[in-house]
């Protein structure tokens, strides 16, 4: 009787047993899929994201405003350059949309502009012609206001124009502008043999005199000119030719030259 009590009590322990068992490995189970689930789903939204980033591009506006400047590639390389910095940024990271200005000014060793952002806020960037390279600087919108003031007075600073109203009274260039000491500088042109043939040589000897009068009653100091030959063209009543600037104008304007054949006589203006 007492073994049979005992073994009675050994099989219920046994199926208790089996019972919690096979509970605790339904639970296990249960909790590694539901790990392996999250799991899944935290991928899946890293990579909804990662695309969502990859897709979400910005938006240049009044780019062209730089085509007088850059090259298309050039332009291309700029806005990817501004929207990885911006991107690593967590302060503009959201921005989606930076529209260029029209201050864009050229100096001798840079070129300088500026795009206000979506947010309120600026990019800045000077490109260093030394080097063919972008710089890049950013102000957040409570600061951008008067970043884009004191830039505005750099810009006038730095492309200033030489006062000349004392020494058109005077008659009298600038010491600054002088050259060995004369002040009436003479036309130095190159290229001067392209335009033979096709005008004639009495009235090509007095070009560079015409020039020299031409520029001095336009106040355009540069005396040094070059004429290209792919730059002149010919027809049987004028031939119009540039002279281009050895030392560029800031507004990047040349000098643009027609000899009416009938009349033997030049015109001149800057474009």
């Amino acid at each position: 009787m007492k073994k049979r009590i005992l073994i009675s009590v050994l099989l219920l322990a046994f199926l208790f047993g089996i019972l919690f068992g096979g509970i605790f490995l339904l639970r296990k189970n249960a909790n590694e899929k539901e790990k392996i689930k999250s799991e899944e789903q935290t991928v899946e939204l890293e990579k909804k994201t990662e695309k969502k980033e990859e897709q979400r591009k910005m938006d240049f506006v009044n780019v062209n405003l730089l085509e007088p400047y850059f090259s298309a590639e050039e332009i291309k390389s700029m806005e990817q350059q501004a929207e990885k910095l911006l991107k690593q940024d967590e302060l503009f990271a959201s921005v989606t949309t930076l529209i260029c200005t029209d201050a864009i000014y050229e100096t001798q060793n840079q070129i300088r502009f500026y795009f206000t952002l979506g947010d309120g806020s600026a990019l800045f960037a000077s490109y260093k012609k030394e080097d063919n390279s972008f710089f890049f600087w950013t102000e957040k919108k409570e600061d951008s206001e008067q970043a884009i003031a004191e830039w505005l007075k750099q810009k006038e600073a730095d492309t200033k124009a030489v006062d000349t109203s004392s020494w058109e009274e005077s008659q009298e260039l600038p010491i600054k502008w002088n050259e060995k000491g004369q002040e009436n500088i003479p036309v130095v042109l190159s290229g001067k043999e392209n335009l033979q043939g096709k005008i004639p040589e009495e009235d090509l000897n007095y070009l560079e005199t015409k020039l020299q009068k031409f520029l001095e009653e336009n106040n355009e100091l540069r005396r040094e000119l070059s004429i290209s030959a792919d730059k002149i063209i010919q027809t049987d009543q004028e031939v119009t030719f540039e002279a281009d600037f050895i030392t560029p104008r800031i507004d990047k304007k040349q000098l643009q030259v027609t000899y009416h054949i009938a009349e033997g006589t030049f015109g001149f203006s800057l474009q």
